[in-house]
């Protein structure tokens, strides 16, 4: 009997090591499980963060472009300004040569008037 009960006991304890190993494992694979989820998490905010400073980086070097070309705008809007005081100032010439020349023509109006009228005179 003593070989019996050393048997139970010896299959009662592989039993109870089988039940505690399980649960040790199980509670491991709970754990694994929640830090793959936290590796999962952590990965997709690294990859939305990794296109945020893709993005910071292209926005970056865009106004880097647009801040080289700024002296060729200047130069160029510099030189459009030019131009259009240039044109203004024709304009100007030209008005006034326009405002001359009909003074001159009134001038000659208000002569031929004069003359045309002092020749009903005499012709009166």
């Amino acid at each position: 009997m003593s070989t019996n009960i050393l048997a139970f006991l010896l299959i009662f304890l592989a039993i109870g090591a089988r039940v505690l190993f399980s649960y040790l494992l199980q509670s491991q694979k709970k754990a694994l499980q929640s830090q793959i989820v936290e590796l999962s998490t952590v990965r997709v905010k690294l990859k939305h963060e990794q296109e945020r400073h893709k993005a910071a980086e292209e926005l970056l070097a865009f106004y880097k472009r647009q801040l080289d070309d700024l002296p060729h705008q200047i130069s160029e809007a510099r030189e459009d300004l030019e131009r259009l005081e240039k044109k203004e100032e024709e304009k100007k010439e030209v008005v006034e040569e326009e405002e001359e020349k009909s003074e001159e023509e009134k001038k000659e109006d208000r002569h031929e008037i004069k003359v045309a009228g002092r020749g009903r005179e005499r012709e009166g």
